[in-house]
């Protein structure tokens, strides 16, 4: 039985079909991800899109960047945004005593 997956985007070609093992294994994890909430790593030099990775992902990922061709390690833990919280400006009310 054949099951052909969903994939996002389709390859551009195929040298062999996937065993039905591996097709499994790929739907599974289509599936795993429907939930999840990706982020776009950019290269450092020239600011190309070079990975998709989930917030949930550990690790360093090693990249290449395919169009300055720069190849270096990631920690995505350091690409993550936090929301940015201002601290309060005092609140002074100054009085003055002299009629």
């Amino acid at each position: 039985m054949v099951v052909m997956l969903n994939a996002l985007v389709k390859p551009k070609f195929c040298l062999k079909e996937p065993s039905e093992e591996l097709q499994k294994k790929l739907t599974l994890s289509l599936s795993e991800c429907e939930n999840q909430e990706f982020k776009e790593i950019r290269c450092g030099y020239c600011n190309f899109p070079i990975a998709v990775v989930s917030l949930s992902t550990t690790g360093i990922l090693w990249v290449k960047c395919q169009k300055c061709k720069a190849e270096f390690p990631i920690n995505p833990a350091y690409f993550y945004r936090t929301k940015g919280y201002r601290r309060a400006t005092p609140f002074i009310i100054s009085f003055s005593t002299t009629e």
